[in-house]
């Protein structure tokens, strides 16, 4: 009876064994399929104590603290092979969700409140009344500055001839001829005080390299006499005059009552565009005129000696300009309007300046050895 209780036990353990062991693959296994089953509800046996048990149920090797029980080997027993269960293969419906748009919310629009903010008056503040103090500015008195002692260089002012020491001045000036009529160019001077004319010499610029200079021989002249120099000779009977008898000279512009000298040349000497002046035995300036056919600010190219010469005559006081300050090539005689009978005259009863307003061209006629028209 014993042997059948043990053996019932033991089957009942060995099938609840293998029912748990089948369900724990069958979990994996549907757990690897991704599918999940429903497991049955297994209701394990119960265990009853072994106090509990009767001794005749009782396995015989249990010990029982009473007696002993006489040890019984149990025959060798094929334990059987517990049957394979397969679990139902159960198919679940696929159940695809439904498709739930969520409601379209609108956010309520909140429109803030309008506040307007309070009107706050500033207080009125009177700003106090500052006297400032009043500061009397130090007394600074400016350091003595003693000015530099500079020499000046000393300059001598030029030699000036007055013109009522010079014994002759520029009175009349012929710068056109004509082959035909056998009038030519000339020079009249005027005596301003009795002498002699030895050392007088004559300068006509117009050519730089080559200019004309003509030694006045040595004559007595009175006060008031006329000279004229002749700057070419065309006929035989062009004599120089140099004594007493004035009307010894032929020629075409000569004059009875006045001196008449020739110079020795048939070439052109004095031209449209020229500076003429005279110097005395000791090289001082007693007179000059400046003469231009086409006054400009600049000197042409052909005569731009004409600027050194200028101001070597205003150093020298016989040239400058109407003001009195350094002659320009504008403060000139204009000679674009002469011509045959139009000659470049001297104002006669005038004070001498020694600028272009001493100066005329005649429509009267030339007046060689006279008085000028």
């Amino acid at each position: 009876m014993k042997h059948l209780s043990f053996f019932l036990i033991l089957f009942i353990w060995l099938a609840v064994f293998a029912c748990t062991n089948d369900l724990s693959q069958q979990k994996e296994t549907e757990k690897e399929q991704g599918i999940e089953q429903e497991q049955p509800v297994i209701k394990e046996p119960e265990i009853v104590p072994l106090e509990q048990v009767p001794l005749e149920t009782r396995p015989p090797n249990e010990e029982t603290p009473e007696t002993e029980q006489p040890v019984i080997e149990p025959p060798e027993t094929v334990r059987p092979e517990p049957p394979i269960i397969e679990p139902p293969v159960i198919e679940l419906p696929i159940v695809e969700p439904p498709i739930i748009n969520p409601p379209e919310i609108k956010q309520p629009e909140e429109k803030p409140p309008i506040i307007e903010p309070p009107v706050i008056e500033p207080p009125e503040v009177i700003p106090p009344i500052i006297e400032l103090p009043i500061v009397e500015p130090p007394v600074i008195e400016p350091p003595e500055v003693i000015p530099p002692i500079i020499e000046l260089p000393i300059v001598e002012p030029p030699v000036v001839v007055s013109p009522t020491n010079a014994l002759l001045v520029i009175n009349e000036l012929q710068t056109e001829y004509s082959s035909i009529t056998k009038r030519y160019e000339f020079i009249e001077f005027k005596v301003k005080r009795t002498g002699n004319l030895n050392g007088i010499r004559l300068f006509i610029m117009a050519d730089q390299k080559n200019p004309f200079i003509y030694d006045f021989p040595d004559i007595n002249v009175s006060l008031g006499d006329y000279i004229t120099l002749h700057l070419r000779t065309p006929e035989g009977d062009c004599k120089n005059e140099l004594g007493d008898n004035l009307s010894l000279s032929g020629g075409t512009d000569s004059c009875n009552t006045a001196r008449d000298l020739w110079v020795a040349s048939s070439k052109k000497i004095l031209c449209l565009t020229d500076i003429v002046y005279l110097e005395d035995e000791g090289g001082n300036v007693m007179d000059a005129v400046v003469l231009s056919e086409k006054p400009s600010t600049k000197w042409d190219k052909s005569v731009a000696h004409f600027a050194q010469i200028m101001e070597f005559l205003f150093y020298e006081g016989m040239w400058k300009a109407a003001n009195g300050n350094m002659p320009t090539p504008l403060d000139v005689v204009d000679t674009s309007k002469t011509s045959m009978y139009k000659s470049v005259c001297r104002y006669e009863g005038r004070e001498i300046s020694h600028t272009v307003n001493d100066w005329y061209v005649t429509n009267g006629g030339t007046t060689p050895g006279l008085p000028n028209n």
